[in-house]
C-alpha cells in the first residue's frame, strides 16, 4: 500500500510539473558569452565523470570565483549531457539518432544550492567541446520543447548569427571569457571606492568607455554579443546610491540618452532626490521647455517617488518628506504642465499631481486647493478624447460638486462612464466599457452611437445600435456595475463605416423608476482608413440598425425585431447557435486531446523514474 501511495504521489508531482512547464512555454533565450560572464558567480572548465545521472564533472580550470579549485568534483543541475545533437523524429528500428560525445564543458554557474552542494547553470550557460572539436551551444527547436546542444550549423537561425558563433573555436572562446572576466572584475571593483564623488567619476568613465557595447547603442540600435547584461544597469544604480544629487541627475540624463523611449531612468531603492533640493531640481527640469521631452518625463517620474520616500532601509539624514509649503509649490508647478504640448508630459504631470496631493502616511487627501481643481477642469475641457481625458475626468469626478460635474458632462450624480482599450483590427472594433466613481447600476442595454465628423467636428453621419456586448458579468436586468473587473467588453464590425474620422459614444440609463437618470460616456475618436478595391463589404454585411437612426427608442424596437432574424454579426439565430455548438465541440475535443497527452507524458515520465529508482536499489 505504501508503494502504491508513493507511485501515486510521484505521478501527481510529475503531472503538475509538466502542466507548469506547458503553461510557461517560454522560448529558451541564448545569452552572449559576455552577459553570461556578468551573470555567473562561478565559471569553470570541467570534464564529465561517468555517472548514471550525467551530472558530475571534474574541474580542470576556474575562470571566475573562489569557492572551488582545480580537481574538485561538482554536481551541476541541468547539464544537458543527454541532449547532445539535434532531435530526429520518425527513426526506423535499426536507425540511431546522431549524437555528439562531449569531452569538456564550459559552465557559467550560480552559487551552490542547499541540497547537497549542487550548482545550477545560468540560463543558456553551457558550452561543450566534442571529440571532433565542435563547440555545442544550447538551442530550442520548438516551443514548448526540450533544449538540445548543437553546433551552429545545426541551429536554424539567421546566417549572421551562425557566422558569429562559428568564428568562436574552443580556445578563442576561452580567451574571450578570460578577458571579459577581467573587465567584469574591474567594473565590480569600482563599487568599492569609498569616496562617493570619486566613485561616481570612475563609474561615469566606465560608462563612457563601454556605452557603445550596451544592449542598445546611442542610436537605439540592437547590439548582440557585446552586451554587458545587468552590469549596464548596476553601474547606474551604484551612482544613484551615492545620493549626490548632481551626479544622480547626470546619471538620469545619460540613462535616457542610452535607452531611447525610456521614461523611468535607473532603478534606486530610495530616490536620491527625496529632499527639498532634489525635488526643486526635478521641478525645474520638468518645467524647462528647453530640455528634451524624455528628460522632462524622467523628472516627473522621479518626482513621484521623491515626495514620500518609503523607509525600506536606513536612509541618509537629508532624505525628508514634503512639508505643506513645499507641497503647494510643487502642485502649482505641476498643474501648469497639464497644458503642455506633449501628451506624455501631460500624463506624467497628472500622475505626479496625484502623488503630490497626499499626506506623509500615503493617504489621498484629494486636490484640496481651488487652483488645482480649476486647472484640472481646464485640462479636462481642452484634452481630446482618449485615455488621458478619461484619467482627467476620473480625477475631477470625485472632487468637484455634483452640480459642476453635471454642467461639465451632462451626467447627474457624479456618474462617469469611459471607453477604454479601443482596438481596430481585422475588420472589427473592440473596447471595454467602465463605470467609475459611482455606485449606480445599469439595468437596461445602452446604445452605441457612431458619428462621422469632419475637420470642424461637425457631424455628417450618424448611426446608432444597441450595445453589442461580447462579455457581461451578469444580465442587464440584474444591474451592471462596471467598475474594476466588472467592465463590459464590446465588439462590432466596421463594415459599412465609410472612410473618415468617427466619434464613438455610449448612451444609457442608470437606476430604476423615479430614480432613473440618463448618462453619456466619454467620447472616443478613431479613423476608418480608405479601403482597398475589392475589399468593400456588401450592403448585407452592414451592421443592422445603423442607417442613421438618431432616436434610441427606434433602435430598441429594431433590436427586438432583429432578435430572431439577424444579429450584429450578420448571422441568424440558428446559425449562431450552430456555430457556437460547433466551437464548443472543437474546444472540448482539443481539451480532451491535450489532457490525454498530459496523462501519457506523466505516466511515461513516472515509469522512467520508478525504473531508475529500482535500478539504483539493485
Amino acid at each position: 500500500m505504501r508503494q502504491v501511495r508513493r507511485v501515486s504521489l510521484l505521478l501527481a508531482v510529475v503531472g503538475i510539473t509538466l502542466l507548469a512547464e506547458m503553461a510557461q512555454a517560454a522560448m529558451y533565450p541564448l545569452l552572449s558569452l559576455r552577459e553570461l560572464t556578468v551573470r555567473a558567480d562561478l565559471i569553470v572548465v570541467a570534464v564529465p565523470v561517468d555517472t548514471p545521472d550525467f551530472s558530475r564533472f571534474r574541474v580542470v580550470e576556474v575562470l571566475k570565483g573562489s569557492c572551488i579549485k582545480f580537481g574538485d568534483e561538482i554536481c551541476i543541475d541541468g547539464a544537458l549531457l543527454t541532449s547532445l545533437g539535434k532531435p530526429c523524429y520518425g527513426l526506423g528500428e535499426n536507425e540511431k539518432q546522431e549524437a555528439y560525445e562531449a569531452v569538456k564543458g564550459l559552465f557559467f554557474l550560480r552559487r551552490r544550492t542547499a541540497n547537497g552542494g549542487r550548482f545550477r547553470t545560468v540560463t543558456s550557460g553551457i558550452r561543450y567541446l566534442t571529440k571532433d572539436n565542435k563547440v555545442l551551444s544550447p538551442y530550442q527547436y520548438g516551443n514548448p520543447g526540450p533544449v538540445h546542444m548543437v553546433p551552429p550549423e545545426d541551429a536554424p537561425v539567421a546566417d549572421w548569427f551562425k557566422e558569429l558563433r562559428r568564428k568562436l573555436d574552443w580556445q578563442t572562446m576561452l580567451s574571450k571569457v578570460r578577458a571579459d572576466v577581467a573587465e567584469v572584475n574591474e567594473a565590480l571593483a569600482l563599487k568599492g571606492i569609498k569616496d562617493p564623488v570619486e566613485r561616481n567619476r570612475a563609474l561615469f568613465d566606465w560608462i563612457a568607455d563601454h556605452c557603445g557595447e550596451f544592449r542598445r547603442d546611442r542610436f537605439g540600435k540592437e547590439v548582440w554579443g557585446t552586451s554587458w547584461g545587468p552590469l549596464e544597469d548596476w553601474v547606474f544604480e551604484w551612482i544613484m546610491e551615492s545620493f549626490v544629487i548632481e551626479d544622480c541627475w547626470k546619471a538620469v540624463e545619460l540613462h535616457a540618452e542610452l535607452n531611447p523611449g525610456s521614461s523611468s531612468g535607473p532603478d534606486a531603492d530610495i530616490s536620491p532626490f527625496a529632499c527639498p533640493e532634489g525635488r526643486k531640481l526635478l521641478l525645474d527640469m520638468s518645467l524647462n521647455v528647453a530640455r528634451p521631452a524624455v528628460e522632462r518625463r524622467c523628472a516627473l517620474y522621479w518626482m513621484r517617488s521623491s515626495l514620500w520616500p518609503y523607509p525600506r532601509r536606513e536612509r541618509p539624514a537629508h532624505i525628508k518628506y514634503v512639508d505643506r509649503d513645499e507641497q503647494l509649490v510643487i502642485t502649482n508647478g505641476l498643474v501648469s504642465l497639464l497644458q503642455a504640448g506633449d501628451e506624455k508630459i501631460r500624463r506624467a504631470a497628472l500622475w505626479a499631481l496625484y502623488d503630490a496631493c497626499r499626506s506623509p502616511s500615503g493617504v489621498d487627501t484629494g486636490f484640496d486647493t481651488e487652483e488645482v481643481v480649476l486647472a484640472l477642469v481646464a485640462a479636462y475641457q481642452s484634452e481630446p478624447p482618449g485615455k488621458l481625458r478619461n484619467s482627467l475626468a476620473n480625477a475631477i469626478a470625485g472632487t468637484v460638486s455634483k452640480e459642476l460635474w453635471e454642467e461639465l458632462t451632462g451626467n447627474p450624480r457624479g456618474i462617469l462612464v469611459v471607453i477604454d482599450d479601443f482596438v481596430l483590427n481585422e475588420g472589427r472594433a473592440s473596447f471595454s466599457l467602465n463605470m467609475e466613481n459611482t455606485w449606480e447600476r445599469v439595468f437596461e442595454c445602452p446604445a452605441l452611437v457612431l458619428e462621422r465628423v469632419d475637420d470642424s467636428n461637425k457631424v455628417v453621419e450618424n448611426r446608432q445600435i444597441p450595445l453589442p456586448v461580447t462579455y457581461l458579468p451578469k444580465p442587464w436586468e440584474e444591474g451592471w456595475f462596471g467598475d474594476g473587473t466588472q467592465h463590459a467588453a464590446v465588439s462590432f464590425p466596421d463594415a459599412g463605416l465609410t472612410q473618415g474620422r468617427w466619434r464613438l459614444t455610449v448612451e444609457g440609463t442608470a437606476g430604476k423608476g423615479k430614480e432613473k437618470v440618463s448618462w453619456t460616456s466619454e467620447h472616443w475618436v478613431f479613423e476608418i482608413p480608405e479601403r482597398e478595391e475589392g475589399t468593400k463589404q456588401s450592403p448585407e454585411e452592414t451592421p443592422p440598425g445603423t442607417a442613421g437612426l438618431p432616436e434610441r427608442e427606434k433602435a430598441e424596437k429594431e433590436q427586438e425585431a432583429e432578435t430572431e432574424k439577424v444579429s450584429i454579426t450578420g448571422q441568424s439565430k440558428q446559425e449562431r447557435e450552430g456555430r457556437f455548438a460547433s466551437e464548443r465541440q472543437i474546444m472540448k475535443e482539443e481539451g480532451i486531446g491535450w489532457f490525454l497527452i498530459g496523462v501519457v507524458a506523466s505516466c511515461a515520465a513516472a515509469a522512467a523514474m520508478v525504473l531508475l529508482v529500482l535500478r539504483r536499489r539493485r
